[in-house]
């Protein structure tokens, strides 16, 4: 054999070990007792499993405005700001932190496409729940429907007085 044939320069092998969100979420004091968690009650650990983890990097997008949706995102690290975008044109709807969820309006309404678009403004760390993992969590689903209808109800005030704002602009 030649010595190309052993030349692993700039070759870098790394294992990488999947994290298991369930217990990431757990073993976290301030992410254990976070609104969507509490909600999903026992539950929890089995919609996690279902669950992707992906790390976004400043500045890159988590989802558009108008994408086609039905999955739920919980934020565990970092700040998502929330936006609408018209050309050039952008308008700030809020900031999303550790423990809040977005999509939450398209988790409810089964599917459909997104009412506005999100950023990492930091690096996130954040989990995208298929909505059918949360369709199947037994008696946790009056208390999550609660909490997702609570969360539209916010989000959509603070856009409704965004848009009388800028009317009145």
């Amino acid at each position: 054999m030649s010595d190309s044939a052993h030349d692993n320069s700039g070759v870098v092998r790394v294992d990488l070990k999947r994290a298991d969100l369930s217990e990431l979420v757990k073993s976290d004091s301030w992410l254990k007792d976070a609104p969507l968690l509490l909600a999903l009650g026992d539950a929890a650990g089995q919609v996690l499993h279902q669950a992707t983890g992906r790390r976004y990097p400043q500045g890159v997008s988590l989802f558009a405005r108008d994408d086609d949706s039905d999955s739920l995102f919980l934020v565990l690290k970092g700040e998502v700001r929330l936006f609408l975008q018209q050309g050039t044109e952008r308008v700030e709807l809020g900031v999303a932190g550790r423990g809040d969820v977005l999509g939450e309006a398209e988790v409810l309404d089964g599917h459909g496409p997104r009412g506005y678009s999100a950023a990492a403004a930091v690096d996130v760390d954040a989990v995208e729940i298929p909505r059918l993992a949360l369709l199947d969590v037994g008696d946790s689903q009056r208390t999550l429907l609660k909490f997702l209808n609570g969360v539209r109800t916010q989000r959509r005030a603070a856009l409704e007085a965004m848009a009388d704002f800028l009317q009145r602009w």
